[in-house]
């Protein structure tokens, strides 16, 4: 008795898995054969490799840095987030 119950299991779980598995079995993947470009022949034209020359000098000015940490912040009246730059930055 406890033979035939260990087949009845074994099939119980082997059957439904074997009949989902034909059910949906769609056959051997039969791809076509497509062509592709010749990419040896292809010419991509390249964009020039020199730098141009900086125009002007930029002047350096004092002013303020500000970065934006307001949503960090439990009191967004607290500057801690300003950065002032210093005086001797824009000594020239």
């Amino acid at each position: 008795m406890k033979k035939n119950m260990i087949w009845i299991a074994l099939a119980a779980l082997i059957v439904p898995a074997l009949a989902r598995g034909l059910w949906f079995y769609r056959g051997i993947p039969n791809q076509p054969k497509i062509s592709t470009p010749d990419y040896q022949a292809l010419a991509i034209s390249q964009p020039p490799l020199k730098t141009p020359p900086a125009g002007e000098n930029i002047k350096q000015t004092v002013g303020v840095v500000l970065f934006d940490c307001t949503k960090q912040l439990p009191n967004a009246a607290d500057r801690w987030n300003q950065f002032q730059t210093p005086p001797y930055w824009n000594s020239s």
